[in-house]
Parts: C-alpha cells; sequence; structure tokens
C-alpha cells in the first residue's frame, strides 16, 4: 500500500504545481493531497514537502490549524471568479455544464472563505497565544 501512496504523491505533484500558475487547477489541494500521500508512504518525500521553500509552509499552517493567509484566499477566490466568468462567456459547453461549473465554483470559494484566516502577525484564531496555554494541564 506504501507504494501506492508513493505513486499517487508523485503523480499529484506535477498537478499542483501546474495548478499554482493555471487558473483553472486548484493547485494548493493538488499538493495537500500529495503531502498526505507522502505521510503514509515516505517520510523523506512529506518533509521535502513540508519544508519546501514555497509552498512548505501553507501546507504546515493547513495541517497544524486548518487555517489560510488572507492573500491566498483572495488569490484562491480571485481565481475561482476569472476561471467561472471565462468558462461562462468563453466556453461552448452546455448551459448544464457552465451551471455545473459556477455551481462547484461558488462552492469552492464558500468553502475558503469559511475557513479560518490566519492573521498577519502568525496567530491562528482557533489556537490560544502560547503564553496563555498552561503546560501542566496539556
Amino acid at each position: 500500500m506504501r507504494t501506492v501512496y508513493l505513486i499517487l504523491g508523485c503523480a499529484l505533484v506535477p498537478i499542483g504545481i501546474a495548478g499554482v500558475v493555471l487558473p483553472v487547477l486548484p493547485g494548493f489541494v493538488f499538493l495537500l493531497l500529495a503531502t498526505v500521500c507522502f505521510a503514509r508512504s515516505s517520510p523523506r518525500f512529506e518533509s521535502w514537502m513540508l519544508n519546501h521553500p514555497q509552498f512548505g509552509e501553507s501546507l504546515r499552517i493547513w495541517r497544524e490549524e486548518g487555517s489560510m493567509r488572507r492573500k491566498h484566499k483572495v488569490y484562491s477566490v480571485g481565481m475561482i471568479a476569472i476561471s467561472a466568468v471565462a468558462g461562462t462567456l468563453f466556453s461552448p459547453a452546455p448551459v448544464w455544464v457552465k451551471m455545473v461549473l459556477a455551481a462547484a465554483g461558488g462552492w469552492a470559494a464558500w468553502y475558503i472563505l469559511t475557513r479560518p484566516t490566519r492573521k498577519p502577525n502568525g496567530v491562528c484564531p482557533l489556537r490560544p497565544p502560547a503564553h496563555l496555554v498552561d503546560p501542566e494541564n496539556t
């Protein structure tokens, strides 16, 4: 099973990297899934993902807190909006396909916007500040 997770993780990384530059592909989701696969198959690749200079911090923040930085939320929702408008206006697809894609984009935007926003000072609203945590009770 480890081999399957390793192959899947290796397949998801290039898709995620492509998604970082292509507005129609959710890159972060694929990178997050690749990290999950590597966590079950290769500690070395998992460490590489979590310590990557470009996307490692975002993956660690999501894993530890389930939160996103405001700039990443704005970028993600903006790309979803651009993709939805372009797809609706320029696609020769039937109307029902456009409606399904718009609904999926709307759901994705809603999901992103309802996740906690990490503050600029690095504090997550779901986790109390370190000086308020009693180490004897943890």
